[in-house]
């Protein structure tokens, strides 16, 4: 049975995603996340494997995050957070905007850098931001066609059911 490890891996991933958040996978060096994580190079190889897989995995998490919190914050039901499909859609699209408004420091969306930054040459993070937009997109479309329908928004076209690849 192997070590158990001396640290929490959350914490770990979560300090990891925001350096590259803040300074980009290409400025951000291996020496860079030893410092700010305490964790020997060695420790994060064996941990989370080289660089590249360490961003791919903050990444993709943070994007099944961001989906999940839209989903859940945009969603009808008997579990909706607030019953108007419009209160919905302005309560999300307003903390969004809060949310990245009153940030210290300002970076933005994360999934917004890495696509800019690293869609054009990692296929692998062009695949998982295409397939966070395509759910966001999703999520939306839902919350605005329960608008469309319940007559807070007038329809002028129907949306897609799904967006198109």
């Amino acid at each position: 049975m192997g070590r158990k490890r001396g640290f929490d891996e959350t914490t770990v991933l979560d300090v990891v995603r925001d350096r590259f958040w803040t300074t980009g996978f290409d400025g951000t060096f291996t020496y860079d996340l030893m410092d700010a994580t305490g964790l020997g190079k060695g420790s994060i190889y064996k941990a989370f494997g080289n660089k590249h897989s360490l961003y791919v995995r903050v990444f993709s998490d943070y994007c099944q995050n961001l989906v999940a919190q839209a989903r859940e914050e945009l969603r009808e039901g008997p579990h909706a957070v607030l019953t108007s499909p419009m209160a919905r859609l302005e309560r999300y699209v307003v903390s969004l905007a809060d949310a990245f408004a009153t940030e210290s420091p300002r970076r933005g969306c994360f999934l917004t850098r890495a696509t800019a930054d690293r869609a054009g040459e990692d296929d692998m993070v062009a695949g998982t931001a295409r397939r966070a937009f395509e759910d966001l997109a999703g999520a939306l479309a839902s919350a605005i066609r329960d608008a469309q329908d319940a007559s807070f928004i007038y329809r002028t076209q129907s949306l897609p059911r799904s967006v198109p690849s």
